[in-house]
């Protein structure tokens, strides 16, 4: 297979403090000096400046591909509000697949899940994304029945409360039943791969999707003898779900990606993935971040907490990252708030 990637690099924070010709990132308030291009079987990258980014480009692919990467990303309307990419913002976790029976939440499960939604909202989560799904590589599948017994009334609640509400699942009839109950987003984790009457499904809808990278049914994140690293290899396989989903009339415009840190291969594969996120900007989409990463964490820090999530949203952020998706909305708001005053402090002449 032969491709080439390109990744924005040397970010700025303002394009008045560079010398040279920078470009805008997806319409955000990030800057790029130059371009990183990796190609299939080179190992050495090539750094080329954004003024000179045209004359490299060897087909129209290539054009897009640089295209995608400035344009900017249209917000979403919301129940309330609109959902904006120019700016990273926070999307909390309401998890409910292990504290229901098959007959749903009882009302004390009922009560704390939405409290903790409410409270995430109101302390600057713009999404909050109730999980009631398992997928963890090689889990087995969730009932259809105990899952939308599990996630709906809880959905239904945190609509009708005002809050902003996405679903994280797999299956059709759960996804239908949550958008009935006031969901605004899907959030289908095998990327349209499991449930085949998802189809029908969302393209008679006009919700937001996110698409994660899956490795579930024997997929892997590394393709059979492949060496090109695992940046470029999900990077493709989004591309790839992206188009599909595309030529099935579902506009691009309203898929979300996230590259799936934390859910598939390896501790160095999610690190490389860490570092290498600017590279998904080329697909056109706003990126989600699950920046809990436990398993990341855990291994880098030995240990696991709120100010480390933190920490991985922050990185994700600089690279231009529109959604991080955490457990601690509180810290983390506060983390980027801190990031942001510090950008905007070093643009202070004293």
């Amino acid at each position: 297979m032969s491709w080439r990637h390109f990744r924005p690099v040397g970010f700025i924070d303002s394009p008045t403090i560079s010398g040279s010709q920078v470009a805008r990132l997806a319409g955000s308030k990030l800057y790029f000096t130059h371009y990183e291009i990796g190609e299939a079987g080179q190992a050495a990258l090539r750094l080329v400046p954004v003024s000179s980014i045209a004359a490299e480009l060897r087909n129209e692919t290539e054009a897009l591909t640089i295209k995608r990467i400035i344009a900017p990303r249209p917000p979403v309307a919301l129940t309330q509000g609109a959902l904006r990419f120019d700016q990273p913002s926070v999307v909390g976790i309401v998890s409910v697949k292990a504290r229901a029976s098959t007959n749903g939440p009882t009302h004390a499960q009922l009560d704390a899940a939405v409290a903790r939604g409410i409270d995430m909202a109101a302390v600057g989560a713009v999404l909050v994304d109730v999980d009631g799904d398992t997928t963890p590589p090689g889990a087995g599948p969730v009932w259809q029945g105990d899952e939308r017994a599990r996630v709906v009334p809880i959905v239904a609640a945190l609509a009708a409360a005002g809050v902003a509400v996405s679903i994280k699942t797999r299956n059709a009839s759960v996804m239908d039943a949550a958008l009935k109950g006031g969901a605004v987003i899907v959030h289908d984790v095998s990327a349209v791969m499991d449930d085949r009457e998802v189809w029908p499904l969302l393209q008679g809808a006009t919700c937001p999707i996110i698409i994660r990278h899956w490795t579930n049914k024997g997929r892997s994140r590394r393709g059979p003898g492949r060496d090109d690293g695992v940046a470029p290899q999900t990077y493709e396989w989004l591309k790839i779900r992206a188009d599909v989903i595309e030529e099935h009339g579902i506009s691009r415009s309203r898929l979300i990606v996230d590259p799936g840190i934390g859910h598939s291969g390896s501790v160095a594969d999610d690190l490389a993935l860490l570092n290498n996120l600017a590279l998904f900007h080329g697909l056109g989409c706003p990126i989600m971040v699950d920046a809990p990463c436990v398993r990341l964490i855990g291994d880098s820090a030995r240990e696991t907490s709120a100010d480390q999530s933190a920490a991985v949203a922050v990185h994700a952020a600089n690279q231009g990252v529109q959604l991080l998706r955490v457990h601690d909305v509180a810290a983390t708001v506060q983390a980027l708030r801190v990031r942001r005053d510090s950008r905007n402090q070093a643009l202070v002449r004293d």
